[in-house]
């Protein structure tokens, strides 16, 4: 069984995140070549990342991670986000 901690899967994960970024998969999330970071910081083990706001106006959210290592990188107000994700929260626990 894979864990998190297995070295294969780590280096298949970051494969897999070298290809996406190739093939300009990871735009919206992880940012465009050269985008800025508008404000960064951490806190609750958890990576904060802001990123300039949708071209569109759209709320995003990208939220990761495991029980090692957590990021969120959002493009939006960062009130307007918290209460997007508050909904979603609602909503996954029903």
């Amino acid at each position: 069984m894979r864990t998190h901690h297995d070295a294969d899967y780590l280096a298949s994960l970051e494969e897999k995140a070298k290809r996406m970024r190739k093939a300009g998969e990871s735009e919206i999330t992880g940012g465009k070549e050269g985008e800025p970071e508008l404000a960064k910081w951490s806190k609750a083990g958890v990576d904060v990342t802001k990123r300039p706001d949708d071209e569109h106006g759209i709320l995003r959210v990208s939220v990761g991670g495991n029980e090692d290592m957590a990021y969120c990188v959002f493009r939006g107000k960062r009130a307007e986000c918290i209460r997007l994700l508050r909904r979603a929260l609602k909503a996954l626990t029903r």
